[in-house]
């Protein structure tokens, strides 16, 4: 039996448009800030940014298997933009959307031996 937990899944920016004033502002919907008030002028304009991360840990708990590797870490980290083309260039009822996804690690069912068949 295989048994999965998610432990990481952190959003590093809210998609609110709620102007702060500096990196790890308490009040502030994104963690970095609003870059001085350019990523709410931005935003108005029609660009959005984002940047997600997700991690996750899988280990084999039971298993009539004994198992030579009983855990894995993976992770996803995205970064992406928004562009609402009505906006920007006045293409009614147009948007893109551009996301860069890096992802790392191991899948237990090809390193778990009790997993195997």
């Amino acid at each position: 039996m295989v048994s999965c937990l998610s432990v990481l899944s952190l959003s590093l920016f809210a998609q609110h448009a709620q102007a702060a004033s500096s990196a790890f502002d308490p009040n502030s919907p994104w963690l970095f800030g609003d870059w001085n008030g350019q990523r709410t002028a931005l935003q108005e304009q029609g660009y959005k940014f984002s940047a997600d991360y997700t991690g996750e840990f899988a280990g084999v708990l039971d298993s009539k298997q004994h198992s030579s590797h009983g855990s894995e870490f993976t992770g996803q980290l995205a970064l992406g933009t928004h562009f609402d083309l009505n906006k920007i260039l006045g293409w009614q009822d147009t948007e893109a959307q551009i996301t860069v996804t890096y992802r790392d690690g191991q899948s237990l069912s090809q390193t778990a031996d009790g997993l195997q068949g």
